[in-house]
This record gives structure tokens, sequence and C-alpha cells, in this order.
């Protein structure tokens, strides 16, 4: 009996034991399902990861692009066709978009737009004359717009007038860029004509 006794408490807590061990099993199962399910939930966020360009509102896409350089507006109007056109959805749309909204115009466009609207630079209505696209239009202007602050040459010569004469592109803006810019260097005084004529051939030699 004694033996008894004493076998009995080891008993219980073998007992006690085993209950612990079941319930430590049972709620290791819970927490391996547990993190079973937040990895299937991590899966299902991984697949929508990472975010890309193309899967944001059209109107956010010109935001991004438009904070880029000219040049690098101009590499990613290269990259995909997405940029030329306007969506399906928003060219069956029947509201009237407001000005500036990316339904309007297509991605790259809209973004030069924005640059323009954000420099305070008034768009024309309609496309210029001799011009193929509004993009590249509009890509031309930035391009002008950077080179205000850097030094440009132009070929040109002085004749017997002494009006300078600048051989470049037949675009008036450029001109007049080029003429307010280059101002100082390319203005030069009245020469006699021989000696006019004299530089006049020099340069064609050169």
């Amino acid at each position: 009996p004694s033996h008894a006794r004493k076998a009995r408490p080891h008993a219980a807590r073998g007992g006690t034991n085993a209950a612990t061990a079941a319930a430590q099993q049972h709620s290791g199962g819970a927490d391996l399902a547990s993190l079973q399910r937040e990895r299937f939930v991590m899966a299902d966020a991984d697949e929508d990861e990472p975010l890309r360009l193309m899967g944001l509102p059209r109107d956010m896409q010109a935001r991004i692009i438009s904070l880029l350089s000219a040049r690098e507006i101009a590499r990613i109007d290269c990259t995909a066709r997405a940029f030329h056109t306007r969506d399906v959805h928003e060219r069956e749309s029947s509201q009237c978009p407001v000005v500036g909204a990316s339904s309007q115009w297509p991605v790259v466009e809209e973004a030069l737009r924005l640059r323009a609207a954000d420099a305070g630079r008034l768009v024309p209505e309609v496309l210029p004359r001799r011009e193929s696209s509004w993009v590249q239009f509009l890509l031309f202007r930035e391009k002008l717009r950077e080179a205000d602050d850097q030094s440009e040459s132009a070929r040109s010569f002085v004749d017997s007038s002494a009006f300078t004469q600048l051989n470049t592109r037949a675009c008036e803006e450029y001109l007049a860029t080029s003429l307010r810019t280059q101002q100082p260097q390319t203005r030069a005084a009245a020469q006699p004509p021989s000696e006019a004529q004299d530089g006049y051939a020099d340069a064609l030699a050169v």
C-alpha cells in the first residue's frame, strides 16, 4: 500500500504531463495552421507585388512621368504602345473629362502638358504646322526650355547690312530662343562689304 501510495503521485504527475504535452501539441497544430493561413495571405499579397506603373490610374501615371526629364520621357514614349493610346473604357466613356484629365490625351502627352502647366507655359489648341504629333512638339519645347540655361552655338555670318543670319532649323520659337540667349555673342558690328564677303567666303570654306 505504501508503494501504491507513493506511485499515485507519480501517476498523477505523469497524467498531468501527458495532458500538458497534448495541449502543447494541440496548440502547436493551431499555431501551424495559423502560420499556414498567414503564408497563404502573404502569397496572395505577393501576387499583386511589385506595384507596376501600368497598374496605376492613368492620371497618376501621367503625374509620375511628368516628374522625369525630357530625355527620360522620350525614352518612356518608345517603350509601350499603351503610352500612345487612351484606355478603351475611357474612350467609350460618355463623360466629358475636365481640362487636364488623363482620358483626354495619351499618358505621355498628358505628362508633357502637365509639365507645361506647372511651368506656366500655354499649349496651343491647334498643332502647329510642320509638326507631326503633339508629343514631338511638346518634347521639342521641353528641350528648348532646358537649353535656355545652356550655351548653344549656331553657324552664322554677317553680311554687308550687318544682319546676323542663322543657318538652323526652320522653327520660329527656336530662332527666337537662340537669338535671345546668344544675342551678346552673335550680334556683331557692321563691316565693310569687302570684309563681310571675305568673312562669308572663309565661313563657307570651313
